[in-house]
């Protein structure tokens, strides 16, 4: 497996070329100036130089560059000074990726070629009608009118979406779109506080594999039980890597599993098939989560918007992703996800949550995880389903997930809290 890497130089690059080299990947890098890479990059048997500016190559030697690679990366950004802002090349995004694109499609592969774009939080994904409440609307219409590599790429990303589009034969892509990225060259942990607050009042039956051998060892035994149980790769989004798994009634060596990928349905498979499809989460840092399966997730998941230690709005969402699909009806029947709506932190039903967590199971966690209450997040969000009633009728919730840098968009009640929060940091 050969990657080209583009924009190899910058912050995000330099950390991608890093992390694949350590892997076992072959790379290939179009630099300016190779010695911007460490030293030990550079010397890597496994990492292919080519100098150049990307926006330089004719587009025979971007055909060559790319041929061969079974994935392109784009780290390319516009330097964050007034030349690199306000100066040439203006769609220095937009155009490396349509090259990139054509040439890619010119060497007319047998196999589709995966296309990564590094993007911005504020880009919309226009495919899925995102809500995007008046307040963000101003806001990005203010980067658009202030800030020309933010209109870049958006160019980009519409390049991809409307010009390549989802059904490509050549071409699979995906735009990523991080909301802060954290200037360090360690790997910070994500699913794993899952695991890790397991103990606490949010917490549930959950496991962590490392390791695909401790999986194939331990999963059969809790789908013995007989209950559905949801594994979760340490890193991904939209649904990629998350599976409902069940036994199957036919047997052990069978088992039920969905995807929650958009699109996907309920399968049958042997246990062995479906573990040589989670392979692949266990590469490098990888890990899989396991959790039971709520019962409850028909009434949705429950995003609480906190600036620091406090609660300042919710949003709502039937997350169908791991629907059932009606009774009789067959798997592929099953529910489309619904839109995310976004309430202030007043709303009255949400309140024995907001109290659990604020009052009981915040201060839990900074406990438990070593956390002051001032090295919290400016802005953060904790996911929660449903758990099982209690015997007198009160609900109880499981935590899903928690997010720190993907938090776009947040109910517009945050954004007073979140100034003076902001405010007060610069200050300190």
């Amino acid at each position: 497996m050969t990657i080209l890497v583009v924009g190899a130089t910058g912050a995000t690059g330099r950390l991608l070329v890093t992390q694949l080299l350590d892997r076992g990947q072959n790379v290939r890098v179009v630099v300016r100036s190779p010695d911007s890479l460490p030293e030990s990059v550079r010397r890597d048997e496994r990492l292919t130089m080519i100098r150049a500016s990307v926006l330089d190559l004719s587009d025979e030697d971007m055909a060559r560059h790319v041929k061969g690679c079974t994935a392109v990366a784009s780290c390319l950004g516009h330097s964050l000074n007034l030349k690199g802002i306000y100066g040439q090349p203006r769609r220095l995004v937009t155009d490396a990726t349509a090259r990139l694109c054509e040439a890619i499609k010119s060497n007319e592969s047998d196999t589709v070629t995966k296309f990564v774009l590094m993007n911005t939080a504020g880009n919309s994904n226009r495919d899925l009608q995102e809500p995007i409440s008046s307040a963000q609307k101003c806001v990005t219409g203010l980067l658009r009118l202030c800030l020309p590599p933010h209109v870049d790429n958006e160019r980009a990303a519409d390049f991809l979406r409307m010009s390549i589009g989802q059904n490509d034969k050549m071409i699979a892509w995906a735009v990523v779109r991080p909301d802060t990225l954290i200037d360090q060259d360690w790997v910070t942990e994500y699913k794993e506080v899952l695991f890790q607050t397991r103990d606490m009042g949010w917490g549930d039956d959950i496991y962590l594999y490392t390791t695909l051998r401790e999986l194939r060892e331990q999963l059969p035994l809790r789908l013995v039980e007989g209950k559905p149980r949801v594994l979760k790769q340490y890193r991904g989004n939209g649904g990629n890597g998350v599976w409902k798994v069940e036994a199957h009634p036919n047997g052990r060596a069978l088992v039920r599993v969905r995807h929650a990928l958009r699109g996907s349905v309920e399968e049958e498979l042997s246990l062995e098939e479906f573990l040589a499809r989670c392979e692949g989460y266990f590469a490098g840092p990888g890990r899989i989560i396991d959790q039971p399966y709520q019962e409850r997730l028909t009434e949705g998941m429950i995003r609480c918007y906190l600036v620091r230690d406090r609660v300042v709005g919710f949003g709502h969402q039937l997350i169908n992703a791991l629907f059932p699909p009606p009774p009789g009806a067959p798997p592929s029947e099953a529910p489309t996800p619904g839109p995310r709506l976004y309430y202030p932190p007043t709303r009255p039903d949400f309140q024995p949550l907001k109290a659990r967590l604020e009052e009981q199971w915040l201060p839990a966690m900074q406990q438990v995880l070593g956390i002051d209450v001032q090295a919290l997040p400016v802005i953060w969000d904790a996911d929660f389903l449903y758990g099982p009633k209690t015997a007198s009728g009160e609900d109880t919730y499981v935590l899903c997930e928690i997010n720190v840098s993907s938090v776009h968009p947040f109910p517009d009640e945050a954004l007073e809290p979140l100034a003076r929060e902001t405010a007060k940091r610069l200050r300190s």
